[in-house]
């Protein structure tokens, strides 16, 4: 963890996510396994940052599935619980309404494979009201 400075971190992630969008399957599939050897080894909160900022709204779909995947990938790693924290709980649930509403159907599968781990917490549904529109609130 102590390997990947926090400014680099993000910015080879940005580099990563934008090259997923290129149609190459050999490229994407290399691609894939540096982004989970990044998300293994660099500090779990500022990949998913990462991940939220460059891909979850990003405009290729393949951007996106690839992103949402790694997003599963840091949840798990980190526990819903660490992501619902004062400083990623905007960003993480406002997320987590854009890839459970996906219209690509592999993002939005892991979109709600994370939200169902949400649905345990206590005050996921207090914390969805707060954060979203109500129509995002009301449709998660």
């Amino acid at each position: 963890s102590s390997g990947i400075n926090a400014e680099y971190g993000e910015r080879t992630c940005e580099c990563l996510l934008i090259k997923t969008g290129e149609l190459n399957q050999f490229i994407r599939n290399d691609i894939m396994a540096t982004l989970g050897k990044m998300v293994d080894n660099a500090t779990p909160s500022r990949v998913l940052v990462a991940l939220i900022n460059h891909g979850t709204s990003h405009k290729s779909a393949n951007v996106r599935a690839i992103s949402a995947a790694c997003f599963k990938d840091v949840v798990s790693r980190m526990g819903v619980n660490k992501c619902l924290n004062k400083e990623l709980a905007p960003k993480f649930v406002t997320a987590l309404d854009k890839l459970s509403h996906d219209g690509n159907q592999e993002a939005r599968y892991y979109g709600r494979l994370v939200l169902s781990w949400c649905m345990d917490l206590s005050n996921f549904d207090s914390l969805c009201q707060r954060r979203l529109p109500a129509n995002g609130a009301r449709n998660i």
